[in-house]
């Protein structure tokens, strides 16, 4: 089942706007004024979708969608009529001073549910910001070039697509040959929102979990270009397997290739990837003083990367940590072996860094310290 997500990719969609509407005067309540926004979901078959769930989706600071424990919000949720058409408004208003919680100015998406035959659509962006011209938003991406909300409002067909299939296997990095099984694989979607703050609903996604053969398949993939991570990784906020191998032209590489997007015309992508629910890779070493003696109770910490170059914000963000015992010594086994620094520090010493941010350098192994009082 696909679902919304409120973090952070990716895609393009063939979507269409059939333009804007013209001669017709903005809605008015009371003394606010409302630009709309016409929808119509079409079908597989190109038909007018009726009684199909649509959202709107802020995609800015400022036009967050409300966060609640409903399944539908007033003013952001939708149900298509017999004619597949369904309208919502914006207000001239910064959404976050509404009392109502209604959308305002800001930058928005439309989302169709999918359904068990189909990926539902996503429309091309769209945006004001309550000034008579639209202007200033020149986002042109993947999602394609962004459309400019007018006071005589805009109409939006969403092409509900049939999406792509992934199919997979993952196998145990550390006996090659043997399928993991029990590890869950997400597909993700970023809309490419300006807020990461939680609440945005800019990522949707769905998920599966490897088979006893360490096979899964994930159908109605769409936007086609999409990201793949185990457990949470290689996003790095749950605990999960990690992925260290992925076989590309039928050789296994030390990469993770988790950003995927088919061919024109191809309808089932395949990967193979090889991985690990268990950390593996030691690193250990020794804290002393300048003198040599140990530094009990001194802290290493870790930047580990999830990828073996540095490309997301996980990647120079993730850090992990030991505590050296009575010796002094320490020891930590991390998920990848691409660590891109460390540092140590103890209290009533200055702060020892071994740090190359631009790439994961440091292999396992040992890497000591000599601490200076401060």
């Amino acid at each position: 089942m696909r679902r919304l997500f409120a973090c952070a990719g990716m895609l393009f969609l063939g979507l269409s706007s059939l333009g804007a509407q013209t001669g017709a005067a903005p809605v008015v309540d009371g003394t606010l004024h409302f630009r709309v926004v016409h929808g119509l979901v079409l079908g597989l078959d190109g038909k007018p979708a009726s009684q199909r769930a649509v959202h709107l989706i802020g995609l800015s600071r400022g036009s967050m969608r409300p966060y609640s424990d409903e399944p539908t919000i007033l003013h952001w949720d939708f149900i298509t009529d017999d004619q597949g058409r369904f309208s919502a408004q914006l207000g001239d208003f910064k959404t976050w001073e509404d009392k109502e919680n209604r959308p305002g100015w800001g930058a928005y998406a439309l989302y169709v549910d999918p359904s068990p035959q189909d990926a539902g659509a996503v429309s091309p962006r769209f945006w004001f910001d309550g000034r008579p011209e639209q202007v200033g938003y020149q986002a042109n991406d993947e999602w394609g070039k962004v459309i400019g909300l007018p006071k005589e409002g805009i109409s939006i067909t969403l092409q509900i697509k049939f999406g792509v299939t992934l199919e997979g296997r993952m196998w145990d990095y550390t006996h090659p040959g043997k399928p993991l099984a029990g590890v869950t694989v997400s597909i993700d979607n970023d809309l490419h929102s300006d807020s990461h703050t939680g609440f945005g609903g800019e990522i949707f996604g769905q998920h599966t979990e490897t088979d006893a053969q360490g096979r899964f398949t994930v159908k109605h993939i769409y936007p086609v270009e999409f990201h793949v991570g185990l457990n949470g990784i290689p996003s790095g906020f749950d605990d999960g397997a990690f992925w260290l191998k992925t076989k590309m032209a039928g050789q296994w590489t030390d990469t993770v290739g988790d950003d995927l997007a088919p061919q024109s015309g191809e309808t089932v992508l395949h990967l193979e990837l090889m991985g690990s629910t268990e950390p593996l890779f030691r690193y250990f070493g020794k804290v002393t003083d300048v003198k040599g003696q140990p530094v009990t109770g001194a802290k290493v910490t870790f930047g580990m990367s999830w990828n073996p170059t540095v490309k997301t914000w996980s990647d120079d963000h993730h850090y992990e940590s030991a505590v050296t015992d009575s010796n002094g010594l320490y020891e930590i086994k991390l998920g990848t072996p691409w660590v891109r620094g460390m540092d140590s520090e103890a209290t009533g010493f200055k702060r020892v860094d071994k740090w190359d941010d631009n790439s994961p350098t440091f292999s396992p192994g040992e890497y000591n310290f000599t601490l200076t009082r401060d």
